[in-house]
């Protein structure tokens, strides 16, 4: 059962990428093998084959994991790796029920991520404009966070923006998402499995274009990695400037554990901040969710005439510094 999980090896994985590419990344295909593997394996008799798994099995497997210190929600991921195994097998009959099917998940408990308040956005702005100077290689992060509260963006997402993905429109910058990148899987389609529009300030937008005119790679990477031609920033530089910006404003690793403060955070503080202030249609299609419903429960063919809207009303909650790139490029240029 080890071997449907491995994505090198895995009949099931093949097929399925074949039916629908990127259907199961090499990421999520080591995550279910590692569930299996910690949680599944040890409660299962020992050389057991996938034939004789029965519901009892599953049953026990489930009672047992409620004993462990782990949450419900890890609970159901452990089951659904369970689950597809036996759904396969017993589409093509290798066992005689779907036995995956009759086992109850647990009542999710899931913990959301936290946000940052107006306030302390402002702070990790004013942090960043006295402390990252433009022509340095962390002036990336100052960069990332301004677009992620602006825009919503995803940090996979940000890294994997390249130099054609912006265009312009007045004090506008449209910035055109269809791809991620993660350390795993590398370039992969968006988590909704679609493209996008967003839209940041033209500001910002021109001071990301001029950073990546740096690029040693000439690559067309925005965000680009100073030792890897191949590949962009890595996914660790965001979080550790994330949280030193955060020690610096007064947020320690204690209360930014307890309030599940992280980068991914922003994109709440960008959703939240446009709630209530474009249609849901907008809001849907700028988030990246396929249902509205989506982005209230997590976080509260485009025109174009309403994006600029948006970034207007945006700005009214969420803005970068005036005059603040405008500033320095011309003092340190």
């Amino acid at each position: 059962m080890v071997k449907f999980w491995d994505f090198d090896k895995s009949d099931y994985i093949k097929r399925r990428n074949k039916e629908k590419p990127n259907s199961i990344t090499k990421g999520t295909a080591e995550k279910e093998k590692k569930l299996f593997e910690r949680y599944a394996i040890p409660l299962l008799p020992k050389g057991i084959k996938l034939s004789q798994v029965k519901g009892s099995d599953m049953e026990r497997i489930r009672d047992s994991l409620f004993g462990l210190d782990v949450s419900n929600s890890t609970i159901n991921k452990v089951l659904q790796a369970l689950r597809s195994p036996l759904k396969e097998a017993y589409r093509l009959g290798y066992i005689g029920a779907n036995i995956g099917e009759q086992i109850r998940n647990a009542t999710p408990t899931p913990r959301e991520t936290g946000i940052l308040t107006p306030e302390e956005i402002a702070k990790v702005f004013s942090y960043l404009h006295k402390t990252v100077k433009p022509n340095t290689y962390d002036r990336m992060f100052y960069l990332a966070f301004s677009l992620a509260v602006t825009t919503g963006m995803r940090e996979g997402e940000i890294r994997a923006l390249k130099v054609s993905d912006i265009s312009f429109k007045g004090d506008s910058a449209f910035i055109h998402v269809s791809r991620s990148f993660s350390d795993t899987d590398g370039y992969k389609v968006t988590k909704g499995k679609r493209s996008r529009t967003t839209v940041t300030d033209a500001e910002l937008g021109h001071e990301i274009l001029s950073f990546a005119e740096k690029n040693p790679w000439a690559n067309d990477y925005c965000f680009w990695s100073t030792d890897n031609k191949e590949k962009p920033i890595g996914g660790r530089f965001f979080l550790d400037h994330f949280k030193e910006a955060l020690n610096a404003i007064g947020i320690n690793e204690e209360e930014r554990k307890k309030r599940n403060l992280k980068f991914h955070s922003l994109r709440g503080n960008f959703a939240t901040a446009i709630s209530s202030k474009a249609t849901e249609t907008t809001i849907k299609q700028v988030v990246g969710h396929s249902s509205i419903m989506t982005t209230e429960r997590y976080y509260l063919h485009e025109d174009f005439n309403e994006l600029v809207r948006l970034n207007q009303a945006r700005r009214e909650t969420i803005r970068i510094p005036e005059n603040n790139n405008r500033k320095e490029r011309a003092r340190d240029g």
